[in-house]
Parts: structure tokens; sequence; C-alpha cells
């Protein structure tokens, strides 16, 4: 386990789901197999997505076991309120080894290869590492909206519960080189300021770039405010010669081009 897992890993905050008969601890896979666990997961646990619910009586104390090994304490766990909608987990699909052989993902995670795409922060400290592959160009609004919600799925799984906006950085030939997130809380035009935007931009030698924020709603329907940013950065980018290629609105594993909703 490299010491960038080691730090997600130790800052992770996991979720107990229940419903009047069973419970689940909800994990993500790559959390599974860093720990080595994914051979020892029965199929009573479920999953969809990344995300793994582990069924409460055996796998989720030997996460919880593995953890503490680890890290010599217990794993930050709190109880999902009653409202949950658990009782649709038992809908998930089962787990059984092949979710994790055939994910790529976990495989080069357990391969020890690190081209996961990074998150910095405005003043370029890494704040996160997020996972999938992306040496594909990102050339259109439909590849923006297939790639980038599976890239930074981890990332704003883990912020669920707040606004936040950030962009991806482009080389020449349009694939993503990092996210850099700008501001967090509800997205003001006020707040989202040029200069840091295309400061960052530079700062990372970008030839373009894609504008992301979340709805923690899931609702990615693209807001006046939302609107009004997007033109006011594209006007500053032609300036600057940095494209702004889209405005991409993020809600679970959806997402909305505000170009394509112009």
């Amino acid at each position: 386990m490299n010491d960038d897992t080691r730090k997600r890993l130790a800052k992770r905050r996991y979720r107990f789901l229940s419903d009047p008969s069973h419970g689940w601890l909800r994990v993500p896979m790559a959390d599974i197999v860093s720990l080595r666990l994914e051979d020892r997961i029965s199929r009573f646990s479920y999953v969809r997505d990344a995300i793994a619910y582990l069924e409460e009586d055996n796998d989720a104390p030997a996460f919880i076991a593995a953890y503490v090994t680890e890290f010599g304490r217990r794993p930050s766990i709190t109880e999902a309120p009653p409202a949950n909608n658990a009782s649709r987990v038992r809908g998930y699909g089962a787990w059984n080894r092949r979710n994790v052989l055939l994910n790529v993902e976990l495989r080069r995670q357990r391969d020890k290869i690190t081209n996961a795409l990074p998150v910095f922060e405005t003043r370029l400290a890494k704040i996160h590492e997020g996972s999938g592959r992306y040496e594909t160009p990102i050339t259109s609004t439909h590849i923006a909206c297939d790639t980038l919600p599976g890239l930074l799925h981890d990332y704003f799984a883990d912020r669920c519960d707040c606004e936040e906006f950030a962009i991806v950085t482009l080389n020449t030939k349009h694939v993503p080189t990092g996210v850099v997130r700008i501001t967090r809380g509800t997205l003001d035009a006020s707040l989202v300021h040029p200069r840091e935007v295309f400061r960052a931009a530079i700062a990372a030698s970008a030839a373009a770039i894609i504008l992301i924020h979340n709805h923690p709603s899931g609702d990615t329907t693209p807001s006046r405010e939302d609107k009004a940013v997007t033109d006011k950065l594209t006007e500053c980018g032609k300036m600057l010669g940095i494209t702004v290629l889209d405005h991409l609105v993020i809600g679970g594993d959806r997402a909305t081009s505000i170009r394509e909703a112009a």
C-alpha cells in the first residue's frame, strides 16, 4: 500500500446502512483491495458501481479487523439516518471475485500503478487521487460526460454535503492532466474569480480546461448562475488563449453539459 493510499484510507469515513432485518457497511471497492480482502468477501455482500455493501455478520467485521491491523485503530463509521433506503441494497449485484478481476482500476491499484487523476486545491497542494483511466483525449461533450463522473466519483462521494467548483486541466492533445479545486460552497459568480481559475490553468500549462462542479442533491439541471459563470470564464479564456471546452454539472454518476443545455 503506497503512501497516498494509506492517507486516503486513514481519512475515509464509512457509513453503516440498515433496514429492519439487516445492515451493510458502505465501502469503496478500492479500499477492500488495498487491504487485500477481495477473496474474503462473501456472496451475501453487494456491489454497485465502485462501492461495496459489506454484510454486517462476517464481511464488515473482516474489513474492520483488517483496517485495525493496518492502522492500529477502528475506521470512522457513522450510521445513516433511518430514511436511507437501505432496502435498495438487496437489489444490487452480489459480490464475487470477478467484480475485482474485471475492474481495471482495482487491478492497477493492486499492481501499484499510480496513474490516477490527481485533485489539487488552488494552491496546488494535492488533496485527493482519483481513480480510473484517462488516456483518452476529451474531444467532445459526450466523452466528457461519460468519462469525468467516473474519474471523480470517489472524490465527490467523500464531499457530497457541499458544492465544489473545480477545473480539469487538459494538455494540447486534450488528455486530462489533473483537477484543481477552486472554491467550496454554493456556486456564485462573484466567488469564482477568473484570476483563481486561470492561475491554476497557467500553472498546469493547460491548453484547455473543463469547468466542473457538483450538485449534492444529484439534480444536474444547470442554474442561471451556472450559465453566468460559464459565459464569464469562456470570455476570459479567449483572451488568454486557454479554451474553456465545457462546464459539467455532476450529480452522482451523471453529468449535464451546460454547453448542450444552453
